[in-house]
């Protein structure tokens, strides 16, 4: 990925077909596609012949072009890391003539973070008026300090936002940033300007063409470059304008909440540290975000003026934030690195959690577990550390003691999809009759909460071939090849369904013929693209 200063804390505006198959289904498909195309916002596909069916069909800024179901690679943590599907975003112009660059990220799936940044965010949306329940916030595992919104309401948090952050305060600023996108329907904005910098380049170039066949060649040259250049900046000038916006709205959100922008502050001051150092003094024409210096001054002058306040956050807040980061070190770092973030004499949670993470990374299983153990009888209503030993017993091949812990993780956090299936996965590990029928219980509702999570699907197909259902099998065994973006393995599943489902199945006959639906859905956009 392109490094770049001025794509911090920033929005990708993303168009493209997603195949529609409800709601909920079309905006966890594109969130399985996580794509962190920065430094490519002005970048155009070549001027090869491809170039005007690119034009076609680019409706936005990164046209959307494959979808995949995200399948977990490393057991490390609940934050089971998946692989983000492979996607290329084309924007298509015959006027800037540089590649447009992609790269599918990861997603991270942790139940407590997942929570937790919940919790924090919520008071910012309604802060923005803001439906909390219609905005979907996604963990990506990259270690950029960076945040983005994509496809409406949903706002992307890189883990590098979160581990390059000292406190609560800079990552609610982040947050309280994005929101402001959102509420400023600047994705639906972006992609007007950028369709107005487009016409303006083809003037341009059309001008330029005419005043090269009628012999200037050389000024016909200028007029195509000027063009571009002058399309191009017209646009930075549109973005930096709505990164002013956001920021004068995450601002007015802190406040409405009473939340220091102290942080906002400390995150701006850390972006200008990177940006001198790779890049020394920009050209601030040249940038899609104000300078970070101005960013500084403003949300300086604006905490000055209220020096009288007495915002604070929550104290659940740093609990939470220390939680999160230690999850995030101790998964993803080195287990060498946490003796130099934490000091043989922190016992706080958050350093004892990262020591027993640590230890479970090292396969040392016994101390890992009498770490965890002595958390959780410190905290024995804590679901989530239960939660967290459950996944680190059965990464361990405990399974037994796995089942144990997750079964109180279950009983503390009834509504956690992610911790029941993780569960379910371990009771299937077993394989005893009565827990393939637990697991099935417990899948049911894992899918139903999160019906595009393709594991739970290939756990309950299963499941539910081990009791000997082989057309709720078959049925659950289409709903993963549809999230596969398989149409003809999805149909062929759901013709075997058919066959096997008794002809007063109800509700699964229902679903049976929505599904079919959908694999047709998937079959025409996959032959629009093709």
């Amino acid at each position: 990925m392109n490094a770049s200063f001025n794509h911090f804390i920033a929005f990708v505006p993303f168009r493209g077909s997603c195949r529609s198959n409800g709601t909920s289904s079309r905006l966890a498909r594109f969130s399985n596609l996580l794509i962190s195309a920065r430094s490519g916002i002005f970048a155009f596909a070549s001027a090869t012949r491809r170039s005007v069916a690119c034009m076609k069909r680019a409706q936005g800024w990164l046209g959307l072009l494959a979808f995949l179901r995200l399948r977990p690679l490393s057991p490390l943590l609940r934050l089971t890391w998946r692989n983000a599907a492979g996607a290329l975003g084309l924007l298509a112009s015959v006027l800037l003539l540089l590649p447009t660059t992609a790269h599918a990220q990861g997603r991270l799936r942790d139940a407590e973070i997942e929570h937790s940044l919940r919790v924090m965010s919520d008071p910012i949306f309604i802060a923005a008026k803001l439906d909390p329940s219609a905005v979907n916030l996604y963990l990506v595992n990259n270690a950029r300090l960076n945040a983005f919104v994509a496809e409406g309401q949903n706002i992307f948090v890189h883990s590098g936002l979160i581990l390059s952050t000292k406190d609560v305060g800079m990552l609610l600023g982040a947050l309280a940033h994005e929101t402001g996108h959102i509420e400023g329907g600047h994705l639906a904005r972006g992609a007007d300007a950028m369709a107005d910098a487009q016409i303006g380049g083809i003037a341009g170039m059309i001008l330029g063409a005419a005043a090269t066949l009628a012999g200037a060649k050389d000024a016909g040259i200028g007029v195509m470059a000027a063009s571009q250049e002058m399309a191009k900046r017209n646009f930075l000038s549109f973005s930096r304008t709505q990164e002013n916006a956001a920021d004068q709205a995450a601002l007015r959100y802190l406040d409405a909440q009473q939340l220091p922008a102290d942080g906002m502050l400390k995150l701006f001051e850390i972006m200008r540290q990177r940006e001198n150092r790779q890049f020394g003094a920009p050209d601030p024409y040249s940038l899609t975000h104000p300078l970070t210096t101005d960013r500084i001054s403003a949300v300086r002058s604006h905490i000055m003026q209220k020096e009288d306040a007495k915002d604070t956050y929550p104290a659940a807040y740093n609990e939470m934030y220390a939680r999160m980061v230690a999850k995030l070190r101790g998964f993803l770092e080195s287990p060498d690195m946490i003796d130099r973030y934490y000091d043989a004499k922190d016992d706080s949670v958050a350093a004892q959690m990262a020591r027993a993470i640590q230890a479970f990374r090292r396969n040392q299983w016994a101390d890992a577990k009498k770490r965890i153990d002595t958390l959780i009888s410190s905290y024995p209503r804590d679901g989530y550390l239960h939660d967290l030993a459950g996944q680190m017993a059965y990464e361990s091949t405990q399974i037994d003691q796995s089942i144990r812990y997750y079964e109180k993780a279950v009983q503390l956090l009834p509504q956690e999809a992610l911790i029941a299936g993780d569960f379910a996965r371990a009771l299937m590990a077993r394989g005893q009759k009565s827990d393939v029928v637990q697991a099935v219980n417990l899948l049911e509702r894992a899918t139903r909460q999160e019906p595009d999570y393709g594991l739970y699907w290939d756990l309950l197909t299963r499941a539910y071939t081990a009791q000997g259902e082989t057309g709720r099998a078959a049925l659950a065994r289409a709903s993963l090849r549809l999230l596969e973006s398989q149409p003809e393995e999805a149909m062929r599943a759901l013709r075997e369904a058919e066959e096997r489902l008794p002809r007063s199945g109800g509700p699964l006959l229902l679903r049976l013929q929505d599904l079919k639906r959908q694999v047709e859905d998937l079959r025409r956009e996959l032959k629009n693209k093709s």
